[in-house]
Parts: structure tokens; C-alpha cells; sequence
């Protein structure tokens, strides 16, 4: 189980930061077409998700007691972060909506 976790982390990371790092040359290679316009910055966040994988992975690596809810976290939190720094690349600002759902 330890080997699949490694290569799988391993592989993952690697896919992920290919497509944040070069999107069009990542996508001529799965797909044999040309990214344009909204592509690049749409692969560029579809790439955190096998990034994240790839850290879950590793962490369960880890991990001497079952505990599946620390590489989730772990995993979502590089996700959410991830994904807002390459939506803040597009000129995007995520605004938080927290504060829109609170009455003082």
C-alpha cells in the first residue's frame, strides 16, 4: 500500500504542477489540441486538483492511525488556497461572502 501511495502521490503532484506551470504544452499532449483564450487559466485551476490528490496521498504516507479526515483537510486546504491564487493570476478577486451571511 505504501508503494501505491508514493507513486500515486508522485504522479499526481507531477500532472498538477505541469498543468499550473505549462497548461498549452500539457494539453497538446493528452488532448492533441491548441489551448486558447479561457483555457490556460481554467487548466492552470484544474491542475491544483491532482496537486491536492498528490498531497493527500503523501500525507497518508504518514499518517500511523487511521485517520482519513487529516488528509481531506489537509487536501481541501491546499485546494482552496491553490484555487484562489490562480483565480487572483485571472484579475478575478474572490471576495468572501462570510461576512454578507452574519447579522451583528
Amino acid at each position: 500500500m505504501s508503494l501505491l501511495l508514493k507513486l500515486t502521490a508522485l504522479i499526481e503532484a507531477a500532472m498538477g504542477f505541469a498543468l499550473i506551470i505549462v497548461p498549452p504544452l500539457v494539453v497538446r499532449l493528452l488532448l492533441g489540441s491548441d489551448l486558447l483564450g479561457a483555457g490556460i487559466p481554467l487548466s492552470r485551476l484544474a491542475g491544483v486538483a491532482p496537486l491536492a490528490l498528490g498531497f493527500a496521498c503523501w500525507l497518508a504516507l504518514f499518517e500511523t492511525q487511521s485517520c482519513a479526515a487529516c488528509e481531506i483537510v489537509g487536501a481541501m486546504v491546499l485546494y482552496n488556497i491553490g484555487a484562489v491564487l490562480m483565480l487572483g493570476g485571472t484579475g478575478l478577486r474572490p471576495q468572501p461572502v462570510v461576512g454578507s451571511h452574519c447579522r451583528s
